[in-house]
């Protein structure tokens, strides 16, 4: 003889159960999809923060490039291409300027003749982007990322020409931003885990 399903009262206790329990599993299924909306939010809100963050620090060491630059421009030293003294002279700004990893000075047919590290060869820099902008505007110019052949390091390099009288390059005095200053920003950034 065939009962129908819920005739028993075992079925209709279990079909009771069951349907108490659908209310929370729809609270706890919304609760998950809030949650992972606030993560999100906080993210998002993160990401932006530490963006934020990293543009005002870009446009300071920026700043304060091209003002360490055009002085460096200006340094007898340096017009006179007195690689010993240039040497000494950016090796000490080195020191006091971490962020930098390394200054130097360039003539004309991209020689470097002075370096705040000591180089084991004597580079030609004339084929770095920095070096060629420099030397077609005349004027403070940003290169692009690279792996320094000194430093060896990761780094955007920041230049300035030295002009003579008549306007003519005589050098280019360029500084070498590690960019070991991202990985720290971001570090204070207070990021949630699993972010940086």
């Amino acid at each position: 003889m065939n009962m129908p399903l819920f005739s028993s009262l075992r079925s209709r206790l279990l079909l009771l159960v069951m349907l108490a329990g659908v209310p929370s599993l729809g609270v706890i299924f919304y609760s998950g999809l809030e949650e992972r909306h606030y993560a999100a939010d906080l993210a998002r809100d993160s990401a932006l923060r530490l963006a934020r963050l990293t543009a005002v620090e870009e446009a300071h060491l920026v700043t304060a490039a091209r003002q360490l630059l055009l002085t460096l421009a200006q340094v007898p030293a340096v017009q006179q291409h007195d690689t010993a003294e240039c040497g000494r002279l950016f090796a000490n700004l080195l020191a006091q300027h971490p962020l930098y990893a390394n200054l130097g000075a360039i003539a004309p047919d991209g020689t470097l003749y002075a370096s705040g590290l000591t180089a084991t060869n004597e580079p030609n820099l004339s084929d770095r982007a920095y070096f060629q902008r420099a030397m077609a505007t005349r004027d403070s110019v940003v290169g692009d990322y690279q792996i320094g052949r000194i430093t060896h390091r990761a780094t955007i390099n920041f230049a300035y020409p030295v002009l003579d009288a008549q306007s003519n390059v005589t050098a280019v005095v360029y500084s070498a931003l590690s960019l070991d200053w991202v990985n720290e920003l971001a570090a204070k950034a207070d990021l949630p885990s699993g972010l940086c």
